[in-house]
Order: C-alpha cells, then structure tokens, then sequence
C-alpha cells in the first residue's frame, strides 16, 4: 500500500495468491470516506474507489479526479464512471447478504447474476464507462434495445423480459449511487415480462426496406443475403467464398465461422444452410460482383472483415418507414417467414428451421418461435379431416419481388450476362447505360423473348446475347428478326405481355416454339444487322 500522503489517500497494490500483481487500488482519504454500518472504526475506514486499474498511475488518476470533485462541494462524483458505482453496488449487496444469510458462499451466489450481468452483458453498453452525468436515457434505451432485439444467452435463445427488466434495474441502481436526477434508467420503453417478443418484418416492411432508394443497393443485397439465408450477421461477413455453393444441384452455404478471424460459430460446428428464393436470387447477385480470387464474400475496402458495417441498421429503419430495426431482426423474419408460409413456400416445420438458423436446441427454436407453428399445425388437422383443401403454392417471394427489379436484372440474377450487377446497376436497379436512349429495355427484351425463343438457332441466339448486353442496333436487329418469322397472333400476345399479362408471356413462348416446329427458319441474311 502507497501513502499518498496526508489528505491524498492511498493507492493499494492487490496480488493474488500467488504474490502477482493483479492490479490496483485507490482508496479515498479518511475524511472523505463514508463508512459502512457497523463498521467497528469508522475513523479510520478509507472508500474504495472504482474497480482494480491495470497500472498506478491510473489508480492514482481515478484518486485524484475524485478527491478534487469531492472537496468542491459536488454532490455528483463526476469524475468516477458508471462502472466503479455499479462495482460499488454490488459489494453493498454482498455485505447485506452476508448479514442476512451469515455465509459466504450463498451470499456470493446471491449476488452471482448481478456480477453477470456486470461481466458479461454491460461490457456492450458503450457508455459503461463514462461519467454518469453525461448518459441519458436515450443512451440506455439503445442498449435495451440491443438486448432485446440482437443479444442472445449461452445456447442461443433470446432475454426474456424479465431478465432485460433486471439488468436495467441494476443500471438504475447505479445511477442512484452516483446521485442522479432524473434517473436515466427510468421510464424507458422495456420488454413485457415473460417470453420474449420477436420482433419481425411483414411482407410490406420488407419490400419498404429493400426498394428504399435512400440506401445503397450492395447493403440492401447483403441484407438480403442474411435475411434469406437466417444467418446471423457475424457468420454472414465471415462468410468465404469456396463455401457458397450455388452451383450445385442443390444450392447450399457452409458456415464455418461466427466472426472476425475466423470465430467459431455460436454453436462451434459448420452446418449447411439450403437456398431458395429470396436468398437464392440475392447470393447470385452479390456474386457477380465478387473478383475472382477473392476470399471473403463480403470484404470490406480493405479486403478485411467489415467490423462496423451493422451499426448501420438503427439508421435505416426511418429510411424505410420501419420503427425499429437490426441484423436480428432480419433473422427472425426468416423464421416466420418459414413457419408462416409468407414467402409462398408450404410453412415449414420447427425441426426445418431450427437446423437452418443453426440452434444448438430445438427447444431454442420453440422457445423462439413457437408461437408462429400453430397456424401449420391448424392447417395440417383440417386437412387430415377433410375440412380443408390441401396447401396450394402461391406467387414465391424472390429476390427481384423485393428489390423491385426490372427484368433484365432479374433474369441476370439468374445467371445470364457476364458483368456484374453491382458494378453498374443503380439504386433503381436499372443499368445507367440503358437510359435514356433506351428507357425501357425491359420492356423491349420481355416482347423479344416472348417473340423469339432461344430455340431458334443461328443468329436468334446471338441477337438475343447482344440484346441482352444492351446493345441497340441488336435489339432492332432482333425485333425485326422476331416479326418476320413470326405472325400476328404473337405479336399480338407479346402486346399483352407488354401490358402486364403474365399467361400471354407463356402462350408467346408456346406459340413460337410451335412455329420452330413447323420449319420456320429465320432470314440469315438478317445476321448482317449485327454491329
């Protein structure tokens, strides 16, 4: 212990043990000291200040801030963080439960959780070590919401109201140790107590999110690619790109990692996730855009892990008229979407989901969202007692549904053309070089493919090839094929496609293919057309 001399205080040197220094700390002067109860000398009784400090002149800075605000007559200590008031609470709680239960070992498992909690969850809060006078409710109300949309305990299940409640309580406390009015841990918007709410987006908050032209379309592309695939957002930006397998017959991902530095997952093995529309259309569009070589799908500037990209979610819930959103709450949208059939699939069961989302427990799942299986179960029992037809298919939500694409790039998320969509599409999703001379390419290829299909051999295709890269005297060269070989009933079935008539394009395509076979071979000196 170092005396600091007379009216300074002391810093105390604290070993373990095994006589290593583990830290320090600092103790106020005597007569700026408040003794506890019972205390057998109060005279001589010197306050801890704040928690262990790595080095002695930290200690001794903590010392000297507090000493100088206490003898200006403050009764705010505002040179001390919330931390050192929170470390101080709990040692107040332990000493009560000492008296109440007379043993140490169920007084220290009375005050286990509030240590917990200490360590484990306020170390996110990123005020916990400020001073107390400077956080105010808005603050807490970030952290609270981060615990109940993002914050997950040890197998993966989310915080239950009430244990949310009791955090918050606990950071109350602390600011009524430091002397705070108002108390910025009052009166905030907190979780009801019980199971946790999951906080989703319906199908219109979604298509509000992904068509929002305010932001940028690559974010909106990876939000896709976590969305649809249920990924959490550290598995999503570690994700690498000999894992994305949309080539296979089955289009898959294998997550590895959970995190920076190649982080295990939350539930430490790799597991499979199957792709489908949206996630199938979003993943093929984000790589288009990846060069060849490159080795995290997602790479920031640098070519690193894009550590502080999330933090941009709290700032486009406004952009897209959507009260509150984060990277979690995308992920819960695919879990309901899958139960609740809102993506035209048939609902799928827990078991499904569970092993997609990646939890350790199927009571994980259930506890998460159970409540969203019992339409399916509902469905199921009508249909087994024949008060109900079977489940019948609807229009799937596909990537391109939500971006509100146009359709070549649609159909570039499919796979045709070679440049990648990122590079020159957009926030509208229409390639810059298309407008304006050809403001409505789109349009113009749906009448083409609807006229000539890529049956056709010799020229059709190639013209189709240049007419889909956006060359204009290929696209005429193209139509003009197209009309001479085909008659008026298909020109007049590719005016209704034009016109948004969804079964014309089809009898278009049928049409024309019968035509092909009955021998109607196009000019060839039309290939003079080209370029």
């Amino acid at each position: 212990m170092k005396q600091l001399g007379h009216g300074q205080g002391t810093v105390k040197t604290i070993r373990n043990r095994s006589g290593e220094v583990t830290g320090y700390r600092a103790f106020l002067p005597r007569e700026l000291s408040k003794a506890p109860p019972r205390c057998k000398k109060p005279e001589l009784y010197q306050q801890p200040i704040g928690d262990l400090r790595p080095s002695e002149d930290d200690a001794r800075a903590l010392l000297n801030a507090a000493i100088v605000q206490l003898r200006e007559g403050r009764l705010l200590r505002h040179g001390i963080p919330l931390s050192s008031y929170l470390t101080d609470e709990i040692k107040s709680r332990l000493q009560a439960a000492k008296r109440d239960y007379n043993d140490l070992a169920r007084a220290s498992r009375s005050v286990s959780t509030w240590r917990s909690i200490q360590n484990r969850w306020l170390k996110h809060a990123e005020w916990i070590d400020w001073v107390p006078s400077t956080i105010d409710s808005r603050d807490v109300q970030r952290f609270v919401n981060w615990l109940t949309d993002d914050a997950e305990g040890a197998k993966g299940d989310p915080l239950s109201g009430t244990f949310i409640r009791n955090v918050v309580n606990f950071i109350g406390a602390g600011f009524d140790r430091a002397g705070i009015k108002p108390n910025p841990a009052k009166g905030l918007d907190l979780p009801p107590k019980g199971k946790p709410a999951v906080r989703f987006l319906d199908l219109q908050a979604q298509i509000r999110f992904f068509r929002c032209s305010a932001i940028e379309l690559s974010d909106r592309i990876m939000v896709g690619c976590g969305m649809g695939a249920g990924l959490r957002v550290g598995e999503l930006l570690a994700m690498e790109c000999a894992d994305v397998r949309l080539d296979d017959q089955d289009p898959h991902l294998l997550v590895r990692y959970g995190g920076a530095k190649h982080a295990p997952t939350k539930g430490r093995r790799v597991r499979r996730v199957e792709l489908f529309e949206p996630a199938l259309g979003f993943w093929k569009l984000w790589m288009r855009s990846v060069p060849p070589g490159q080795r995290m799908v997602f790479a920031g500037p640098s070519g690193g892990y894009r550590k502080a990209w999330p933090e941009q979610f709290p700032a486009w819930a406004p952009l897209a008229q959507i009260d509150r959103l984060s990277s979690h709450i995308m992920r819960h949208t695919y879990a309901v979407a899958l139960l609740s059939g809102s993506w035209g699939y048939e609902p799928k069961s827990l078991e499904f989901v569970s092993q997609q989302v990646g939890h350790a427990e199927l009571q994980t799942t259930q506890k998460y969202y159970g409540a969203f299986e019992a339409g399916t179960w509902t469905r199921e029992v009508r249909r087994m007692t024949g008060r109900a037809d079977g489940w019948k298919p609807g229009d799937v939500v596909t990537a391109e549904t939500l971006l509100g694409l146009r359709a070549e790039v649609s159909n570039e998320a499919s796979g045709g053309g070679d440049e990648p969509i990122l590079a020159r599409t957009g926030t509208d999703g229409v390639a810059p070089r298309h407008s304006p001379k050809y403001p409505e390419i789109a349009s113009k290829r749906a009448l083409f493919e609807a006229l000539t299909p890529q049956t056709f051999a010799g020229p059709a295709v190639e013209l189709l090839a240049l007419a889909s890269a956006g060359d204009g005297r290929a696209f005429d060269a193209a139509r003009t094929l197209a009309q001479s070989v085909l008659d008026s009933p298909a020109v007049r079935l590719a005016q209704r496609v034009l016109e948004g008539g969804p079964h014309a394009l089809a009898r278009g395509i049928e049409l024309a293919e019968e035509l092909v076979r009955s021998a109607v071979v196009p000019d060839r000196e039309t290939e003079g057309a080209v370029g």
